[in-house]
């Protein structure tokens, strides 16, 4: 029996290491599928692009780090996990309000990007 191996290994902005605080969201940039339903049943299927993007929680870093952090543009973020994968959203920016919780000392940051794939 394998052990399967779970979990982030290590998260980089541009090169900038950064403490990641327990799950790691990310979405391949893939369009958004629904079903456009009406009184005959569905009539078919809408899709809706998106942009790739990467979001994680991180302890809050020192002053500078996390300025270089919630103003990147045109930055590559990536994720490494346990089992080896490394997933990228290059030419990326940081998107959202930026918020720090002072309780637990950490802040979210999500990034999105042109493109989103898995590093071999």
């Amino acid at each position: 029996m394998s052990l399967r191996k779970i979990g982030v290994a290590y998260a980089t902005v541009d090169g900038e290491p950064v403490d990641v605080k327990g799950a790691v969201e990310y979405n391949l940039g893939l369009p958004m599928r629904e079903a456009v339903v009406g009184v005959g049943g569905m009539h078919g299927v809408k899709e809706t692009d998106r942009a790739p993007w990467v979001q994680f929680t991180v302890t809050r870093p020192e002053a500078k780090v996390l300025q270089k952090l919630l103003n990147a543009h045109d930055a590559t973020a990536t994720v490494g996990f346990r089992d080896g994968t490394v997933f990228t959203v290059a030419e990326s920016t940081f998107v959202g309000e930026g918020d720090i919780n002072s309780e637990e000392d950490e802040v979210q940051l999500r990034y999105e990007g042109r493109s989103g794939d898995f590093l071999q």
